[in-house]
């Protein structure tokens, strides 16, 4: 009966990780559209998100928390919600990094800079992608999804400094929109870190299943 009930938590916990999971997906979308439609809406519809991810990141830890003390879990079932309070923290990381990106993308696009950094969309996109990869992964908890995360590193890493040697040619002969392009490149190394905490959370997603990172 006692692992009955501890079996019906543990997939209550699975399904609000799933639901952040979803959330961020629908962070992830805005995030690229901001970019590539040069939409201005999308920061306020991010910002919701993020705030929807906060209440579920608290309740989760909650959840996580009633766990250890109720339920004193050992082995398999220790590390699944050791896993889950790791995923939470880097899931809620990247939604604010998605968030604060959206906006200051959004407070430039009257300066019309984002056409004479044409990898931005590149980095937008691939970040937007391994995301996505990552949230596939952890909802269906397939180790494979998860491994692709390796592959993506290096290319964000290449992406970001292509950004940053773009912006640098663009102050170096445009002027007028310094501000514009320097908030650009720490919009750039917001998406960065968002693929950062990705490979991070899938690593945890590895951990969770394998107990091995």
């Amino acid at each position: 009966m006692a692992r009955t009930k501890f079996d019906r938590q543990m997939e209550h916990l699975q399904a609000n990780l799933v639901i952040m999971a979803s959330l961020l997906d629908k962070n992830r979308e805005y995030f690229v559209r901001s970019v590539t439609e040069k939409n201005p809406s999308m920061a306020e519809k991010a910002a919701h998100i993020d705030d929807e991810l906060q209440k579920y990141k608290s309740h989760v830890e909650s959840q996580c928390l009633m766990l250890f003390i109720n339920q004193q879990p050992v082995a398999g079932d220790m590390r699944r919600i050791s896993a889950a309070l790791k995923i939470i923290t880097h899931l809620k990381r990247m939604s604010a990094q998605i968030t604060a990106a959206v906006r200051i993308i959004s407070s430039i696009l009257d300066d019309g800079i984002l056409e004479d950094i044409p990898h931005v969309v590149d980095l937008s996109e691939t970040v937007g992608s391994v995301v996505n990869i990552c949230m596939t992964a952890l909802i269906h908890k397939d180790l494979e999804e998860a491994a692709k995360m390796n592959q993506y590193d290096d290319r964000i890493d290449s992406l970001f400094w292509e950004v940053r040697r773009e912006i640098s040619e663009y102050l170096a002969t445009v002027r007028g929109h310094e501000e514009a392009a320097l908030d650009l490149l720490l919009a750039a190394k917001y998406m960065e870190k968002t693929g950062d905490h990705a490979v991070s959370a899938s690593r945890w997603v590895i951990f969770s299943i394998t107990g091995s990172r």
